[in-house]
């Protein structure tokens, strides 16, 4: 629809541009040339307005990026659930940011503080969580992942399933298996990657 109103307008410009060569033979060429740059400035001036309404359209149809974000308070839990089906319970003083709609390649969420993940399994389209420090990919597993930007340390801890940890301060890159983790310092972002202990609680 609006490449035909975009045809009909330019269309009629030269149409107009072809009259006015005709008129203006018999009149000075100064005006000729003054009457062909005003239809040249309308032509431009016209592109440039059905490229922006093109290209807002356009947006329109493929849905902008619409973000959500959810936080615990602190003394509290939170329990969401992200558009994919996968589930996350929020610690005290956490917080989670999603995309209404996963687009592309992956599923990204970002976490500040400490989550539970029980992700959807889709082989097509890895879940990524980042965080300050790492980046986590999974395709289907339920982990912890204790990120709060204040800690020293932050940790990622495998109930089941696969995940990877990268650092995104250096090269490293972990894989963990179930009761598997990995620690992550803040100050130089050493990986230290070892085994839950019955004792230790995973949130």
């Amino acid at each position: 629809q609006i490449n035909s109103s975009k045809e009909r307008v330019f269309s009629n410009i030269i149409d107009a541009a072809q009259k006015s060569s005709k008129k203006t033979k018999e009149s000075s060429s100064w005006k000729y040339v003054w009457r062909i740059a005003a239809i040249l400035v309308l032509a431009t001036g016209l592109g440039l307005v059905f490229n922006y309404v093109e290209n807002r359209f356009a947006g329109e149809q493929q849905g902008d990026l619409v973000f959500i974000e959810k936080e615990a308070q602190y003394g509290q839990k939170l329990i969401c659930e992200l558009p994919d089906g996968s589930t996350v319970k929020l610690n005290s003083g956490s917080k989670i940011s999603y995309p209404k709609h996963f687009k592309g390649s992956n599923r990204e969420v970002s976490l500040s503080g400490e989550a539970f993940f029980d992700v959807f399994r889709n082989p097509e389209r890895p879940f990524v969580i980042r965080t300050s420090q790492m980046n986590i990919t999974v395709l289907g597993t339920s982990f912890n992942v204790n990120a709060y930007t204040e800690d020293a340390i932050s940790s990622v801890a495998v109930k089941t399933g696969k995940v990877a940890v990268k650092s995104t301060v250096n090269d490293q890159e972990v894989t963990l298996l179930p009761n598997e983790k990995v620690q992550v310092a803040a100050q130089d972002a050493m990986m230290k990657k070892g085994s839950v202990q019955n004792d230790e609680k995973v949130f």
